[in-house]
């Protein structure tokens, strides 16, 4: 593929697409379950270009134009597992991973235990992530929370800052543990959370901002698009956070 990439560029036919195709195609296979790694691999590219195409790089935006190669070996990947009509509502999933958080299970141990991707629990954990998944996640995600929903992490499961950390996170997100919910009820969308008191949003996405800026690496704009704001509201949000937490310090 490197050869014809240098081929195509000295004869001046180096061929670009549409990316915005592309990029619905990969988030249709990672709402199926795949994980980031099983694309890349699939497909024969570089991490490095797949993360351009969903979320950009080096502060800039998502890629708008990917190499037709690429473009081809993506959209070549089979999306047999998950018919439209074969998805199912990440409501229970979310929920599941949300009180396990409470719980401080942090999202690499949740991604280890459930087989999906780093990536994968964050879009389904966080409120504005994906609103379908497919069986076989939702299946991984609530076999684990079967088995964990009565335990706390220790620290042979993972770090206590982890867990510190992480439910610290829980907490200000206002995201309840599992006792808190009824099994029966915990994927229908008519049941509301029962004690939810979760602080002011824009101390929510300004904490979710400090773990995708500090911790996955990605730049105000990047975690913008991921939070689904516009940079300039992100970063309001940020600033009223740190005056709130001056403000508490100082009461």
């Amino acid at each position: 593929m490197e050869k014809r990439y240098k081929l195509r560029a000295l004869r001046g036919t180096l061929m670009l697409t549409d990316a915005a195709p592309v990029r619905a195609h990969v988030q249709r296979l990672i709402a199926s379950g795949l994980t980031t790694r099983q694309i890349v691999e699939a497909a024969n590219i570089s991490r490095g270009a797949l993360r351009r195409l969903l979320w950009g790089s080096d502060g800039f935006a998502p890629s708008s134009r990917i190499s037709t190669d690429n473009a081809h070996a993506i959209l070549a990947i089979p999306v047999e597992t998950m018919p439209t009509s074969g998805l199912v509502s990440a409501l229970g999933s979310r929920r599941r991973l949300q009180a396990l958080s409470a719980l401080g299970w942090a999202r690499t141990s949740l991604a280890q235990r459930t087989g999906l991707s780093h990536t994968t629990i964050t879009l389904i954990r966080t409120p504005n992530g994906t609103k379908k998944v497919a069986p076989r996640t939702a299946h991984a995600i609530k076999a684990v929370y079967e088995r964990l929903a009565d335990t706390l992490p220790t620290t042979d499961d993972q770090p206590l800052a982890s867990t510190t950390r992480t439910r610290n996170y829980a907490r200000r997100a206002g995201w309840l543990p599992p006792g808190e919910w009824d099994d029966d009820q915990i994927d229908h969308p008519e049941t509301t959370p029962p004690a939810a008191n979760p602080e002011p949003r824009y101390l929510a996405l300004a904490f979710d901002a400090h773990e995708l800026i500090n911790e996955q690496r990605h730049s105000l704009t990047q975690a913008a698009e991921r939070l689904s704001v516009s940079p300039k509201y992100l970063q309001k949000c940020i600033e009223r956070a740190r005056n709130h937490n001056t403000d508490r310090k100082t009461a």
